[in-house]
C-alpha cells in the first residue's frame, strides 16, 4: 500500500477535529500544562520560520499529552497595530478586511500541518473581546499613576511610519523593510515599570534552577539596576553667559564616585536639551557640521569641553564645545 500524505493526513486531521482531540479535558484531577507559542502576525502567508516555530511547540504539547497531562496549547494572531494598517494602505483595503482575510488563509495553512492547537480558544488581538481588557489595563495603570507622557528620542522608520525597538534595528535599518532608521523626538505614553524593578530582581531568585542561567542574567541586565551617586556639574560664568543663562548645570550619575575628581570630560546623550539648545541657537563652532544632528544614532556628544563626531576608530573624534564646568554639587 503506497503512502499518500495528502489523503492520510486529511483523514486523521478530520478525526482529531471531530473528536476534539486537542481540546483540554474537563477532568480536574489531571495535572495541567499550558504551552503557548508566540502568536504569528497575519501577513498573509506562512513561511518556513512559522513551520519551525510551531512544530517545536507542537512536539512539546504532544509529548505532555502522552505523559498524561491536561494540555492547553492555544493559537492566536498578533493582528493589532501599525503593520496591519500599513499593509492595508499598501493594498488599498480596510485594515479589518485585510487582517481577517489573512487570518482565514493562514489558519488553513497551519491546519494543513496538523498542529495540535486548541481551536476553541483561538482569538486575534484585534478582537474587541480582547482589546477591551487591554484598554482596561491602561486605564487602571493611569489611575495608579503608572502611565505618563513625555517626549523621547526614538528609532523611527519613515517607510513603516512606526517606532522600532533597538532590537528591531538591524545595522541601522528597519528589520521589516530595510529602510534606514532615523532618530526622532516624539511624544509618547510610557509605563513606569521601574517602580517594580526591585520586586522583579528579588523574584528572579525564585527561578534559579528552573530557568537557564543565561536567561536569568539577561533579565537582570535588562532590569539594569545600578547603585551609585547623582550630582550636578556646574558651569563657569563664561559658559553660562554663552548659554544665555538658560542652564546652570547638568546632572550626572556614576557607579564610581571615587573617580569623580579624575574626570576629564562627561558625555551627553545626542538628544540632551543642552546640546539641542546649542544647535538650535548656532552656538557650536563652525567646524561642527549641522548635518550631524540628522544622524544622532551614530554619534555621541560630550561635554565638557567636547562634542564627539563619527569616526572609523573605536573611539570617536572630538571637537571643543567651548563650555566648561567649575564645580560639582550632590543632587
Amino acid at each position: 500500500m503506497s503512502y499518500n500524505p495528502l489523503e492520510i493526513e486529511k483523514k486523521w486531521q478530520k478525526i482529531w477535529e471531530e473528536s476534539g482531540e486537542f481540546e483540554p479535558k474537563e477532568d480536574k484531577n489531571l495535572e495541567k500544562k499550558y504551552i503557548l507559542s508566540m502568536f504569528p502576525y497575519p501577513s498573509g502567508r506562512i513561511h518556513m520560520g512559522h513551520v519551525r516555530n510551531y512544530s517545536i511547540g507542537d512536539a512539546i504539547a504532544r509529548y505532555y499529552r502522552q505523559m498524561g497531562y491536561n494540555v492547553l496549547h492555544p493559537i492566536g494572531w498578533d493582528s493589532f497595530g501599525m503593520p496591519a494598517e500599513n499593509a492595508a494602505i499598501k493594498n488599498k483595503l480596510h485594515p479589518k478586511k485585510w487582517t481577517y482575510e489573512n487570518i482565514d488563509y493562514m489558519r488553513k495553512e497551519l491546519a494543513s500541518l496538523g498542529l495540535s492547537f486548541s481551536k476553541n480558544r483561538e482569538f486575534a488581538t484585534s478582537n474587541p473581546e480582547y482589546t477591551r481588557f487591554e484598554q482596561e489595563f491602561l486605564i487602571k495603570m493611569y489611575e495608579k499613576g503608572l502611565l505618563y507622557q513625555k517626549k523621547q528620542t526614538v528609532n523611527w522608520c519613515e517607510s513603516c511610519h512606526t517606532v522600532l525597538a533597538n532590537e528591531q534595528v538591524i545595522e541601522g535599518c528597519c528589520w521589516r523593510c530595510d529602510n534606514p532608521i532615523i532618530q526622532k523626538e516624539m511624544p509618547g505614553y510610557y509605563i513606569a515599570i521601574t517602580k517594580y524593578a526591585q520586586e522583579l530582581l528579588d523574584d528572579l531568585k525564585t527561578l534559579e534552577g528552573k530557568w537557564p542561567s543565561q536567561v536569568l542574567t539577561m533579565q537582570e541586565n535588562w532590569i539594569g539596576k545600578s547603585n551609585g551617586i547623582a550630582f550636578d556639574l556646574l558651569f563657569d560664568d563664561e559658559s553660562k553667559q554663552k548659554l544665555n543663562s538658560k542652564f546652570e548645570s547638568f546632572d550626572v550619575f556614576t557607579t564610581r564616585p571615587d573617580t569623580i575628581y579624575g574626570v576629564s570630560y562627561t558625555a551627553l546623550a545626542p538628544e540632551h536639551k543642552i546640546v539641542t539648545y546649542m544647535i538650535e541657537n548656532n552656538l557650536l563652532s563652525d567646524d561642527i557640521s549641522p548635518s550631524y544632528i540628522t544622524t544622532p544614532s551614530r554619534i555621541t556628544r560630550t561635554i565638557p569641553p567636547r562634542i564627539s563626531l563619527p569616526s572609523t576608530t573605536t573611539q570617536p573624534a572630538t571637537r571643543p564645545l567651548g563650555i566648561l564646568n567649575t564645580s560639582l554639587t550632590s543632587a
